[in-house]
Formats: C-alpha cells, structure tokens, sequence
C-alpha cells in the first residue's frame, strides 16, 4: 500500500513530457510519505510537525524536528524474529557492497540545545520492552558539543548495561574463532566487577613504547606474574 500527501493542483512544467512512463512514476510518486508492505514492514517519510509530543520526547531534547524518516516493522510475533538487512542478501549471497556508510552531521547553531541528537550516531540493542531514551547500551559515536556547545570534536562511546553485561574488545586470528572465549588471540574484557586482559605479550621483545606486557618474576622475587610496561 501507498499513501500520498493530499494533491495540489499546479500548472505542469512546459518541457515535462506528458503520457511517458516516467511522467506517470512522478505523478504517483511525488508526493508519496509511506509505503506499507504486506509482511508489516513500513517506511515512513513525515515532516517534524507531525510529530507528537511523545514521539519529541523519546529521545533527549528533540524538539525543533524538520523532517523523520522511519523504518520498522509494525508487528511482533513472540516466537519469531523481524531482520532487517543492509548491503546483503538474507541467505549471505550478492555482498558486493563495498562501502556502506551511515552518517550524521553536527550543526553548531544547534549546539546542544536540542540534546544528544545533534551529530550523533546510535547503535544499540534494548532487552523486551526497555525505554530507548534511557538506554544507555551500544556504540555511539558522536560529536561532544551535543553534549557542552563549548566542546568541539568527535568521541567514541562503547557501553554495556546490565548485571551480565560488558563490553569486549577482540581480535581472532581466524573467523573461526569465538571473539568471546579464550581462543581469541587477544581480549579485553569489562564488566561491572572488573577489568581483564587475556592474549597480553610474555615479553617486552619488539613491543612499540606504551605496549604493556605480561612478566614472569623469578622465585626469589617471589613468583607470580605481573603486567609490565614497556
């Protein structure tokens, strides 16, 4: 299904070619806001003054809202899953995207009086029902004078919430490898009760400055292990 903005009648343009394929696409096109698909699947363009209250308000200071673009599925099936994807086909085949790319831009005559949206990159997963203005979870890369307008550049936030969860950073030396497990060449690991390192060097042997590595102290100095620092 299609839904269009009311018709205005206007005057057609001399050099439009009237009756052709492409004249028709236009007249049943442009002033199209959504399109429902029969899967439930809607994409939604509206401008902010449709907006309700609630919708301004689900995340911090959206306020002054030009224009939404929406894409989402307006049915949930307990005991199945919706996806969406980008840049492939379902079953892993035609991945010939070689570049796909998802930007926002900073507006400093917004600063952040609008909030955290100005400049701000959001990915993150919400357990069932959770508020998605509080959550904090995910990866958000943004640029700090949403936060305070007198700071300037750009900031990468990675955050896990919630009693079993952390964050990992991982690298594998093949794709085989679990990146959450121990196998993985070397991992960082932090949750709520601490800070682990696995994978860390045995010697500072070739190491740049800064690089910390794992030593092994001799038994007069009582044994054991502790992490150097070249």
């Amino acid at each position: 299904m299609i839904i269009q903005k009311p018709q205005i009648v206007d005057t057609e343009k001399t050099h439009r070619r009237k009756g052709g394929a492409f004249d028709v696409m236009g007249r049943v096109f442009r002033n199209v806001t959504e399109f429902v698909f029969q899967n439930s699947f809607l994409m939604r363009n509206r401008p902010g003054e449709s907006l309700s209250s609630e919708e301004k308000s689900s995340e911090t200071g959206r306020v002054n809202v030009k224009n939404t673009f929406e894409a989402y599925y307006t049915e949930s099936d307990p005991d199945k899953i919706n996806i969406i994807i980008l840049g492939r086909k379902g079953n892993g085949l035609f991945r010939n995207t070689n570049l796909l790319e998802l930007a926002a831009r900073y507006q400093s005559s917004i600063g952040s009086k609008e909030g955290l949206t100005n400049g701000w990159l959001k990915m993150r997963v919400t357990r069932d029902d959770e508020d998605p203005a509080v959550d904090r979870s995910g990866v958000s890369v943004f640029d700090v004078g949403s936060v305070v307008e007198t700071f300037n550049g750009i900031s990468c936030q990675i955050v896990g919430q919630g009693p079993q969860g952390g964050v990992v950073i991982s690298h594998v030396n093949n794709k085989d490898v679990n990146p959450n497990s121990s196998a993985a060449t070397a991992r960082i690991v932090v949750t709520e009760n601490d800070i682990s390192m696995y994978g860390l060097p045995t010697s500072a042997s070739g190491l740049s400055a800064g690089s910390l590595y794992i030593r092994t102290l001799p038994p007069e100095a009582g044994g054991g292990k502790v992490i150097g620092i070249v």
